[in-house]
C-alpha cells in the first residue's frame, strides 16, 4: 500500500474481490476481510484511512464545521429523516436524496440521532410508578414506541444477517451484543401481551397488591428483562465512540481488557467448581447442628458450605474478602470435634483464597496492564480498526434508512431493487445460510485489467525503490536481484 500514488490506485486495491468468499454487499472487500481477521496493520495504512474518509464524509464538509454548525445540521436532520425514508421507497431518483446518500456520514448521524431518541424512550419506559401499577399491561404511553423501536432494529438485525450471512455478522462483537439485546426486548414485549391478555381481557385478577404476586409474574420478568435491554443499549454508546480521536483508543483498550477477563473468568470458574464440589460434600452432614456449652456458649454450624450454591457463594465474596475465616469452622451438637474433616475444610479455603487472591487475580491484573499498554502503543492503529468497523457498517449500502422507518420502507426500496437486479442478465442471484444473499455480476465486478497493470506498476516501483536505497548502502533485497534487473 505505501508504493501507491493516489487515492484511485488505493480504491482499486480495496475493491479487488478475488478470495472473497463472503456477502457481495460490501463496497471494499479487501478491508471488510482485513476487519474479519483483525490485520489493523493493513487498516491502519495511512492511505487506506484517507480512501476512507473520503468515501465516509462525501460532499458533507463535517470536519471543517465549527461545533455550533454541527449541531444545528443534526437538529435539522431530526426533521429530514422520516422525508429521506420516505424519499428511498418511493423516489429514489431524487437528486436531494441522491446528494445525501453519497456521504455515509449523514446516515450515521441519522442513525444515532434515532438512536438517542430510542435511549431516551426506554429511559421513559423505566421510571414507571410501580406503586401504583397493576398486573396488567403498563400504562406509560412508552410501549407503543419501546414496541415499534424494538421490531425495527430486529428487522435491521435480520436483513443485515440476511445479507451478510451467519460467518460474517457473528465476526463482530456488536452485531452479536445487539442481538443480545434485542432478545431481551422481546422477552419484555412478550410479557407485556401475556398480561395483557391474562389480566386486560382476561379473568385474572389485576388489582393483586405487588407484594403477593408470585415469583414468575409475567409484568416481573418484563421488568427484569427491560433492565437487562436499558444497560446493554446504554452501552452501545461506546460503539458510536469510537470515531472520537480521544475516546476511541479508550474503547479499544477497553475491549482488550474485558477479552482478558473473559479468559479469566472461565480459570476462576474451574477454581470456583473444583473447590466448591469438595468441600460442599465434607460439611453437608453438619447441616443445621448447634452446641450449647456449659458456660451458656450457644455455637451454630454456618451455612457456608452447606450446600453447593452457598459453597460457590462463600468462595466467590472470599475473593473479595468478603468471607470470614470462621466460614470453615465446624460445631458438633454432643460437643464432639473432628479434628481432620475442620482442618481439611481449612487448607482447602486457604488454598483456595490464595491461589485465587495471590496468583490468578495478580495475573489479570498484570494482563490487564499489559493489555492497555499494547493498545496505547499501537494508538493510531487501534483506532483505525474501531473507526472502521463503524465506517463500514454504513458504506455498505445495506443501513440506509434509519430505525424505526426502515420497517416502514425499507421493503419497498428492497423489493425493487431485487425486481431490477433479476431483468437485469448481467446479475445472478446468490443465497448462502453462511455467506448471504446477494446479486453477484455474471462477468465479475471489477477491471481484472486494470488491478493487473496497477500491480505489475507497484511492483515496479518496489524493486526500484529498494535498488537505489542498496546503491546508497541500506541493503533491502539481494544485489543479485538488483544487478539482473539492471541488465533487463
Amino acid at each position: 500500500m505505501d508504493q501507491t500514488n493516489n487515492t484511485r490506485e488505493v480504491d482499486i486495491i480495496l475493491k479487488r474481490r478475488e478470495g472473497w468468499v463472503y456477502s457481495g454487499k460490501t463496497r471494499y472487500p479487501r478491508l471488510t476481510m482485513a476487519m474479519i481477521y483483525e490485520n489493523k496493520e493493513f487498516i491502519g495504512n495511512i492511505h487506506v484511512q484517507q480512501v476512507l474518509e473520503n468515501n465516509w464524509y462525501g460532499n458533507f464538509n463535517w470536519k471543517r464545521c465549527s461545533l455550533k454548525r454541527r449541531l444545528l445540521k443534526i437538529s435539522t436532520r431530526i426533521f429530514c429523516i422520516p422525508l429521506m425514508a420516505f424519499l428511498t421507497a418511493f423516489h429514489p431518483n431524487n437528486s436531494w436524496l441522491v446528494h445525501q446518500k453519497e456521504s455515509p456520514v449523514i446516515l450515521f448521524v441519522d442513525s444515532s440521532i434515532m438512536f438517542i431518541i430510542f435511549l431516551f424512550i426506554l429511559t421513559w419506559e423505566n421510571n414507571i410508578d410501580r406503586k401504583t401499577m397493576n398486573r396488567g399491561f403498563p400504562t406509560t404511553y412508552a410501549e407503543p414506541f419501546v414496541i415499534l423501536f424494538t421490531f425495527g432494529y430486529l428487522w435491521r438485525t435480520m436483513r443485515l444477517l440476511m445479507l451478510q450471512g451467519v460467518a460474517r455478522f457473528f465476526r463482530f462483537n456488536w452485531n452479536i451484543w445487539e442481538l443480545i439485546m434485542l432478545i431481551f426486548l422481546l422477552i419484555t414485549i412478550t410479557c407485556w401481551i401475556i398480561a395483557f391478555l391474562t389480566y386486560n381481557i382476561g379473568p385474572g385478577n389485576i388489582s393483586i397488591p405487588r407484594k403477593d404476586w408470585p415469583p414468575l409474574e409475567p409484568i416481573l420478568i418484563a421488568e427484569s428483562a427491560l433492565v437487562f435491554a436499558i444497560f446493554m443499549a446504554f452501552l452501545k454508546i461506546l460503539f458510536l465512540i469510537q470515531l472520537h480521536p480521544i475516546f476511541g483508543p479508550l474503547q479499544m483498550s477497553l475491549a482488550s481488557m474485558l477479552k482478558d477477563c473473559l479468559r479469566f473468568i472461565v480459570v476462576i470458574i474451574i477454581f470456583l467448581v473444583a473447590f466448591g464440589v469438595g468441600v460442599n460434600n465434607l460439611y453437608s452432614y453438619y447441616e443445621g447442628m448447634k452446641y450449647n456449652g456449659t458456660d451458656g456458649e450457644s455455637k451454630k454450624q454456618g451455612d457456608s458450605f452447606i450446600s453447593f450454591w452457598q459453597t460457590l457463594l462463600t468462595l466467590y465474596w472470599s475473593m473479595f474478602g468478603l468471607s470470614e475465616r470462621s466460614s470453615a469452622e465446624l460445631v458438633i451438637e454432643n460437643g464432639n470435634e473432628h479434628y481432620l474433616t475442620e482442618a481439611t475444610g481449612f487448607i482447602l479455603f486457604t488454598a483456595f483464597a490464595f491461589t485465587m487472591i495471590i496468583v490468578v487475580i495478580n495475573m489479570l491484573i498484570a494482563s490487564l496492564t499489559n493489555s492497555y499498554q499494547r493498545v496505547q502503543d499501537n494508538n493510531m492503529d487501534e483506532w483505525a480498526y474501531g473507526k472502521t468497523q463503524v465506517f463500514l457498517n454504513h458504506m455498505d449500502g445495506i443501513l440506509v434508512i434509519p430505525v424505526p422507518f426502515n420497517m416502514l420502507f425499507e421493503w419497498i426500496n428492497d423489493l425493487r431493487s431485487f425486481i431490477q437486479d433479476m431483468r437485469n442478465k448481467n446479475k445472478k442471484w446468490h443465497c448462502s445460510f453462511f455467506h448471504g444473499c446477494f446479486m453477484a455480476d455474471v462477468h465479475g465486478e471489477e477491471n481484472e485489467r486494470e488491478y493487473l497493470s496497477l500491480m505489475s506498476e507497484i511492483r515496479s516501483r518496489y524493486f526500484l525503490k529498494n535498488c537505489k536505497l542498496f546503491s546508497l548502502g541500506v541493503p533491502q533485497i539481494s544485489d543479485d536481484f538488483c544487478a539482473n534487473d539492471d541488465d533487463d
